[in-house]
């Protein structure tokens, strides 16, 4: 484990991404903290931290100029009530493959009011019962969740499901607030010298940091191959970035 510091913040690479966005690359030194990010002195719009050992997003400095924070393959369990204060122009994040499990996890998004893409794909919260209607309940300005466009009949759904003719929480809204994941200490630094590992919750098995399997190699070609656009390559490109295989086709499937 690695920590995050000045010096390796100052060294990570630094560039103009495919949407013209200044992007800090900080993938795949597993730092288990996010710490020090004042030296960039808010000059990206994007920061990228997949493929390290996170399991707090959290301790983000004040952040004007972020726009976009991708998280992929990571171990997040917990997101700070503080994350809006500190970047209070996010628009997208990706936390695909982490450890989000419970309903009332995301709650502190509904405090970043131009979020309008967010992916919890590859989380365990997102076999629960009411999942989308309460990530769009609570993420009022979302317009995309796990790919998938938010619809107006979703909104109303949701609202339905959670606000009172009164305009006020629902008994279901109030018991999934309160449903939140068991604390966890934040990950420790590694101190070289020692073999002490970071502690948090783990991540199911062939997600974080694995490598694709035969079978999702085969996906992959088969999508580049069938992509009829340039931006449809690109849209390609983004979600493999992010940790995400395209799902078998109709045809691939048992």
């Amino acid at each position: 484990m690695v920590k995050l510091t000045p010096e390796l913040i100052s060294a990570a690479p630094s560039y103009l991404n495919p949407l013209k966005d200044r992007e800090l690359d900080l993938r795949g030194h597993k730092i288990p903290a996010i710490e020090n990010l004042g030296v960039t002195r808010d000059a990206h719009d994007t920061i990228d931290l997949t493929d390290n050992a996170l399991t707090h997003l959290q301790n983000f400095p004040l952040l004007r100029r972020l726009k976009t924070i991708i998280v992929s393959n990571n171990r997040i369990s917990h997101v700070s009530p503080q994350l809006a204060t500190s970047t209070p122009f996010l628009t997208s994040l990706v936390l695909t493959n982490n450890a989000l499990s419970e309903l009332g996890d995301v709650v502190p998004l509904a405090s970043l009011k131009h979020l309008t893409y967010l992916s919890l794909m590859g989380n365990p919260i997102r076999e629960k019962k009411y999942y989308r209607e309460w990530v769009i309940f609570n993420c009022k300005s979302l317009r995309v969740l796990d790919y998938q466009r938010v619809q107006d009949k979703e909104r109303k759904q949701a609202r339905h499901l959670f606000v009172t003719v009164d305009n006020l929480p629902t008994a279901l809204a109030s018991s999934l607030s309160s449903t939140k994941s068991a604390p966890v200490p934040a990950s420790k630094t590694f101190i070289p010298g020692t073999d002490e590992e970071p502690t948090g919750p783990s991540v199911p098995a062939g997600r974080a940091g694995r490598l694709m399997t035969a079978e999702e190699r085969e996906r992959v070609k088969a999508a580049i191959l069938n992509a009829t656009s340039a931006e449809e390559v690109r849209r390609l490109e983004k979600t493999l970035k992010e940790g995400w295989v395209p799902p078998p086709s109709q045809g691939q499937e048992s």
